[in-house]
C-alpha cells in the first residue's frame, strides 16, 4: 500500500511540474528549460527516496538500516572495517540494484545518511527509539538521510575533481546539516530528506505483523482442543517475565514460575533481527 501511495504521488508530482513547464515554454523558453530540469530532478529525488524506504522495510538483517553512500560515481556503497567509506557521497544505485539516478543536468544524485543507521551488526540495536537522527534539513533535526540533486556547477566548482564541495553548495558541502537552496541565487541544490519517523513507519508495521504471527502460532499450539487454547498473560513494561492476571503490558518471553503454563514466546518464535534490535521493548 505504501509503495502504491508513493508511486501515485510521484506520478502526480511529475504531471504537475510538466504542466508548469508547458505553460512557461509559451512565455519564456529559458524558464521552460529550468522547469524541465527541476521536474527531472524532483522525479529522480522521489525515486531515490522511495527506494531507500523500500530497502529499509524489506531488509533481512536490520530493517530500518541504510546503505553506505558511494564514494565515487561507480554507485557502490562500501565499508572500511565497520565504518562506511562515505557517509555522504553519490547515491548507491548499484548497491540498491537500481538505475543511475540523475538530476536534470545529468549529474548523479548525492546522498547522506546518519552513520548510526548504517547496515552493520556493530550498530545494533537499530530501532526508532535507539536512533534519533543525526542529520538536519532546513534547520530541522531528526533526519536519517537526505538525497540531493546538485544542479549545474557553480563558479569555483570543478566536477572533474569530483569532491563533495565541487557538487554541493553552501552548508551542503560539508557536515551533517543540509538545506534545500534551489531558490537561492548562490546555490542550486535541491534536497529531500527522510526523517527517522518516516524511515521506521512501515518497519514498525512489519514488527507488529511478525509478533502477531508468532502469537497466533503460540495460541494454536497451546492445546489440541480449540476450546482450551490460550495466550499467555503479559509482562510488566520493561520486563519479560509473565505476570498472572496481567492483560496489558509487554510481550512475555519467560515463565519461570509457570504462571502462564510456560506458553510464552521463545527466541525461536521470532526473527533474529527483531530480537537483536530490541524491538520487543517497543511492543505492548
Amino acid at each position: 500500500m505504501s509503495a502504491q501511495r508513493g508511486s501515485g504521488l510521484l506520478l502526480l508530482l511529475v504531471v504537475l511540474v510538466a504542466g508548469a513547464a508547458l505553460y512557461l515554454a509559451a512565455r519564456d523558453p529559458g524558464a521552460a528549460r529550468r522547469a524541465e530540469r527541476a521536474a527531472a530532478a524532483s522525479a529522480a529525488l522521489a525515486a531515490a527516496r522511495e527506494t531507500l524506504l523500500a530497502r529499509a522495510l524489506v531488509d533481512r538483517n536490520r530493517p530500518g538500516s541504510l546503505p553506505c553512500a558511494a564514494p565515487d560515481a561507480g554507485g557502490s556503497g562500501s565499508f572500511h572495517g565497520n565504518d562506511c567509506d562515505a557517509d555522504t557521497g553519490r547515491f548507491p544505485f548499484r548497491t540498491l540494484e537500481t538505475r543511475p539516478l540523475r538530476d536534470g543536468g545529468g549529474a548523479l544524485l548525492w546522498y547522506g545518511l546518519d552513520p548510526a543507521l548504517r547496515d552493520r551488526a556493530t550498530q545494533e540495536p537499530i530501532n526508532p527509539q535507539a536512533r534519533q537522527g543525526a542529520l538536519s534539513l532546513d534547520g530541522v533535526g531528526h533526519y536519517a538521510a537526505v538525497v540531493v540533486a546538485p544542479g549545474e556547477a557553480r563558479p569555483g566548482q570543478s566536477r572533474a575533481r569530483g569532491t563533495r564541495a565541487d557538487y554541493l553548495d553552501g552548508i551542503n558541502a560539508a557536515g551533517t546539516d543540509f538545506a534545500d537552496c534551489s531558490a537561492d541565487g548562490r546555490c542550486n541544490d535541491i534536497v529531500r530528506g527522510i526523517s527517522v519517523d518516516a524511515l521506521f513507519a512501515d518497519v514498525q508495521r512489519r514488527v507488529v505483523a511478525e509478533v502477531a504471527r508468532a502469537l497466533v502460532e503460540l495460541w494454536a499450539s497451546s492445546d489440541r482442543d480449540p476450546r482450551r487454547r490460550y495466550l499467555p498473560y503479559a509482562a510488566a513494561l520493561g520486563a519479560r517475565e509473565c505476570a498472572r492476571g496481567r492483560a496489558l503490558g509487554a510481550i512475555a518471553t519467560r515463565d519461570v514460575d509457570g504462571d502462564c503454563g510456560r506458553a510464552v514466546l521463545a527466541a525461536a518464535d521470532l526473527p533474529r533481527w527483531l530480537r537483536a534490535n530490541d524491538w520487543l521493548d517497543l511492543v505492548v
